[in-house]
């Protein structure tokens, strides 16, 4: 059996592709453009979240300036400083600019961890239908979105430093 027409035939593809590569104006738009290094790692060596820009550490040694991407929160960048996670950055002809924070921990609500701290001035959890905050197989507090909060446990403590109320249209007590 002959492979001389699959032979011909796949030189006309390689043809067909090596015409299209070659730009109309006959030059290429990529010679044009200064070679960059590409996606490298830093460490933070301060950010300045008004002008956002950050200055970096490469393994290099060299410190330049960056411009934290459109889409990157500085207060990423804050939690990257915090836990000495590096941040993924890409040297393009106008300088260095930070994509993002490599993430080493675990993230809440993403990875299973130990423990977890979540700061805030205000947190807030919503659920269309419940919110259910469990600890172990026993213990959990429920709110329902027909009205309806429900406490489970072994013992239910209340203390208040000043007034207590309870108020309800009906109270029943053991």
């Amino acid at each position: 059996m002959s492979t001389k027409p699959a032979r011909a035939k796949h030189r006309a593809s390689e043809e067909r592709v090596s015409e299209e590569r070659v730009p109309i104006s006959g030059t290429s738009p990529i010679a044009s453009v200064a070679p960059t290094r590409g996606l490298d790692v830093a460490a933070v060596v301060s950010l300045d979240e008004d002008s956002r820009r950050a200055q970096l550490r490469l393994d290099d040694g060299s410190t330049p300036q960056a411009e934290l991407a459109p889409s990157l929160s500085p207060i990423v960048v804050r939690g990257a400083i915090s836990r000495g996670e590096p941040l993924v950055v890409k040297e393009t002809p106008a300088g260095w600019v930070v994509l993002g924070a490599l993430r080493t921990a675990p993230t809440p609500g993403l990875d299973k961890g130990d423990s977890y701290v979540i700061e805030a001035r205000r947190v807030e959890l919503r659920g269309d239908h419940e919110v259910a905050l469990v600890s172990g197989r026993t213990t959990q507090i429920v709110l329902r979105a027909v009205g309806l909060v429900e406490t489970i446990a072994q013992d239910i403590s209340t203390r208040a430093a000043g007034v207590h109320k309870i108020i309800g249209r009906m109270l029943h007590l053991n």
